[in-house]
C-alpha cells in the first residue's frame, strides 16, 4: 500500500512539473516542494537501511564469493547468483538482495582477473579486457 501511495505521488509530481512550469521561471507551488522533500527523505531512509554494519558485512561477503565464482572459467554473474542463492533463504529480503547483487558484481570483477593476468576470458564480456589488460 505504501509503494502505491509513493507511485501516485511521483505521478502527481510529474504532472505538476509538466503543468505548472512557466516559461518566465515562476516558482512552483508548495505541494511540489513537499513531494521533493518526501522523495529525498525516502532516499535517505534507503541509505540508512543500506549502511548498517550487517548489510555492509554481507556486501563484503557477497563480493568475495562473487570474485571466487568469477575467476572460474565459464561461471559468470548469473550462474554465481543461481549457485549461491540458497545462502539467502534464511535472510531478510533486503539483506538477501544486497548479497545477491554483490555476488553478481563480484563475479563480473572476477572474470576480469583471469582476462588480465592469463589472457583467458572466462565470459563473453571479458574478451575486450584481454585486448588491453593483458599487454599492460
Amino acid at each position: 500500500m505504501r509503494g502505491l501511495r509513493i507511485d501516485n505521488r511521483i505521478c502527481n509530481l510529474s504532472r505538476l512539473l509538466r503543468d505548472q512550469t512557466a516559461p518566465d521561471g515562476v516558482a512552483l507551488g508548495p505541494e511540489v516542494l513537499a513531494l521533493v522533500v518526501e522523495a529525498l527523505g525516502l532516499l535517505l531512509e534507503g541509505f540508512h537501511v543500506l549502511l548498517t554494519a550487517k548489510t555492509l558485512s554481507l556486501m563484503m561477503v557477497g563480493l568475495v564469493l562473487g570474485i571466487f565464482v568469477g575467476v572460474l572459467p565459464g561461471l559468470g554473474g548469473p550462474n554465481g547468483v543461481a549457485i549461491l542463492l540458497p545462502l539467502t533463504f534464511t535472510m531478510d529480503p533486503t539483506s538477501a538482495i544486497v548479497m545477491l547483487s554483490c555476488i553478481y558484481w563480484g563475479a563480473l570483477f572476477g572474470g576480469a582477473i583471469t582476462s588480465i593476468l592469463f589472457n583467458i576470458p572466462g565470459e563473453a564480456w571479458s574478451v575486450a579486457t584481454t585486448f588491453d589488460g593483458y599487454p599492460m
